[in-house]
């Protein structure tokens, strides 16, 4: 099976941001779909976009390197493991397998001169041979692992990216893989993997790292909406990484021809229903325990309270939120002091006013703002008429018997 090879890509001269390419190969064999169609939006940006497009932003593909096929195939037959595979085990079993297994050490160098110079977090995504086809996409069929990259130690980091490579190879044998590839012309077995070492696109905020925003655009809506077109197309936007929207959870869809016009919710309640509360963000904290075959084992999940102190969801609406916080504060703190005057002034006694006979004068301690005593604050009628003064009413004398 013939994949789309692109010897246009320059090969990686062990410089991953300082290189003159944003854009390198390992290997000599097929770069896989997703790595031939990423090279043809960066092409396409080269050629068409100009510098100072849109002042104060960047439109680019992030940097990235790809493993091509070749190194795939080369590890499969060092390692043996097309006998592990043929036997349909479970995901667990072909994972701790290709864990277990070497890469080739023509490999092992570029990957310790990357790990080397890089210290934020990095995607190591699958781009088979048949991934991002025009009409079998296979969006989702393979893993992706995010590694924060972000160790003290480069021997740490660097067993953290082969492990990571290990388990996009593992997951091209994984049940649903396999399911997928039945339903077409291919055959698990046939299957080749390219691998895209990229960077991740975010901010650190503490022990999270995430983008602002993350989004997927499709040139053809089949569930249009208002009055958009199928040919409009659709975008879906997240906070956060990605995996939101690729694993199918709670997104924002709108179609760019009518950006303004949400969707179609019958409520209010629907609206809130079909609201995104949580996102992901890859762990720049504590590491975690060491599960090389977990997908999500260096992400964590975040919800909105999280993502309004990191400032990421509406800039505007956290520091308005800080300042009423601030003055609420003031408040509490106002209160709190005209509850001291009052307990002082029933800790001195009412007595019985100023010298016009009126009550406390301001300045007193005994002084309300409210125009009354404080010992007659939350007193009962009786209490109060004792405290102005007024003669008590004498009790009823007793009944003769």
């Amino acid at each position: 099976m013939n994949g789309p090879t692109v010897p246009e890509i320059p090969q990686f001269d062990r410089q991953f941001f300082d290189g003159k390419e944003r854009f390198t190969r390992i290997g000599s064999g097929a770069v896989g779909g997703k790595g031939a169609g990423l090279l043809r939006i960066h092409q396409l940006l080269l050629a068409s976009l100009e510098t100072d497009a849109f002042p104060g932003c960047a439109v680019e593909i992030p940097t990235l390197t790809v493993l091509a096929t070749d190194m795939f195939d080369a590890f499969m037959q060092r390692n043996a493991l097309h006998e592990d595979v043929a036997e349909d085990l479970p995901d667990d079993r072909i994972a701790g397998a290709f864990q277990r297994a070497d890469l080739q050490t023509e490999l092992l160098g570029d990957l310790r001169a990357l790990v080397r110079q890089v210290h934020q977090p990095l995607a190591v995504r699958s781009s088979s041979l048949p991934e991002d086809a025009l009409y079998r996409p296979f969006a989702g069929v393979y893993g992706t692992k995010m590694i924060p990259n972000n160790q003290p130690d480069p021997d740490t980091r660097f067993q953290r990216l082969v492990d990571a490579i290990k388990f996009v190879y593992a997951s091209t044998f994984f049940a649903n893989a396999r399911r997928y590839l039945r339903m077409t012309d291919h055959r698990p077995e046939d299957e080749k993997m390219a691998v895209l070492i990229q960077e991740v696109v975010g901010r650190r905020h503490g022990e999270r790292f995430y983008p602002d925003v993350s989004g997927v655009a499709r040139s053809y809506n089949f569930y249009r909406f208002g009055h958009a077109r199928p040919e409009d197309g659709v975008a879906t936007l997240a906070l956060g990484l990605g995996k939101t929207i690729v694993d199918g959870g709670v997104a924002w869809s709108y179609s760019p021809a009518w950006p303004r016009a949400g969707p179609p919710f019958a409520s209010a309640r629907d609206t809130l229903g079909q609201t995104q509360t949580a996102f992901w963000a890859v762990n720049m904290g504590r590491p975690p325990a060491h599960d090389p075959i977990r997908e999500t084992e260096y992400l964590v999940r975040g919800d909105l309270r999280d993502a309004e102190r990191d400032g990421t969801l509406g800039r505007e609406q956290h520091e308005e939120r800080e300042r009423a916080v601030r003055r609420r504060q003031r408040h509490h703190r106002r209160g709190r002091c005209l509850r001291r005057r009052f307990h002082l002034g029933l800790a001195r006694g009412a007595g019985t006013g100023a010298a016009d006979g009126r009550g406390p004068a301001p300045g007193d301690a005994r002084w309300s703002p409210r125009g009354r005593p404080p010992s007659a604050r939350r007193a009962s009628p009786r209490s109060w008429t004792k405290a102005r003064g007024t003669p008590a009413r004498r009790p009823a004398p007793p009944v003769p018997r």
